[in-house]
């Protein structure tokens, strides 16, 4: 049985995807706390200027005693500015991480027989078109297999075999590895966790972080 990539699903999927890296997530709350400094920093030194303690930025002009309203202005910007340049550079930053996860797997497939299940890939950056990482994941060697809810990440935990083709004409793998865990983004049509549960596989899962 072959599954189908959902176009629409995938693209949906790939911020909730991206931003369940612990790199990313730490990045961006880096540069909320920066934009939270610079705003609300900026906001307390004109008020401390303006309103609470206006001598300090008192000049003379004409005789008159005034607040040097563009040393205020010019002050609280060497505050803000940077703050908030910080932050769009991190949250860049965070967004180029992102992208490097799961939406760099280009020409998936995914096979399901009664013995395993087959998910052939390649990386888009990393590889040649012709390049094809297969992962083959035996029903009888599965301990256990885990769904993220907020990513549909399906996680295969057990002892799986990962093979690298670099050719269509090379029917040998060049490179042959064990691995113990895979996920397997459920974008596909049917449903990889559906399927997998009408078959009587045991799926545990793992809810949404709260808001």
């Amino acid at each position: 049985m072959e599954l189908s990539i959902n176009a629409k699903k995938k693209a949906s999927l790939q911020k909730a995807i991206a931003y369940s890296k612990k790199s990313v997530r730490i990045i961006l709350t880096i540069a909320k706390v920066l934009m939270l400094i610079g705003i609300v920093g900026g906001g307390i030194y004109v008020l401390l200027n303006v309103v609470l303690i206006p001598a300090m930025n008192i000049q003379t002009v004409m005789g008159d005693l005034q607040n040097d309203i563009s040393w205020i202005i010019i002050s609280t910007s060497f505050i803000v500015a940077p703050c908030l340049i910080l932050s769009v550079c991190l949250k860049a930053l965070a967004g180029n991480l992102a992208g490097s996860d799961n939406s760099a797997r280009v020409d998936e497939s995914l096979l399901i027989s009664n013995e395993a299940i087959c998910y052939a890939f390649r990386l888009k950056y990393q590889s040649l078109a012709s390049e094809r990482r297969v992962l083959t994941i035996k029903f009888s060697q599965i301990e256990a297999i885990n769904f993220n809810s907020e990513t549909e990440g399906v996680e295969f935990v057990g002892n799986f075999v990962s093979e690298y083709f670099d050719g269509y004409r090379n029917p040998q793998p060049v490179d042959t590895a064990s691995i113990d865990r895979f996920v397997i983004y459920d974008y596909f049509s049917p449903s990889l966790k559906e399927t997998l549960c009408s078959k009587g596989v045991a799926v545990i899962y793992t809810p949404r972080r709260p808001l």
